[in-house]
């Protein structure tokens, strides 16, 4: 069932009538949610957290 699924999902994915898009909020919240957390955590190893005026007068 399995090589089933797979091969019939990969027929929709070659077919011609097939449109991609971006990412959907509603149905792919998880995928955003892991994206914008790697970009944070790659920005913050990369130059640092970002201070708010408060954290820099200290």
């Amino acid at each position: 069932m399995t090589r089933r699924f797979v091969e019939e999902n990969q027929r929709g994915t070659n077919s011609p009538a097939r449109v991609s898009g971006p990412c959907g909020r509603a149905r792919e919240g998880g995928v955003n949610q892991f994206v914008d957390w790697y970009c944070r955590t790659l920005q913050s190893a990369l130059i640092g957290p970002r201070q708010i005026a408060a954290e820099c007068l200290r």
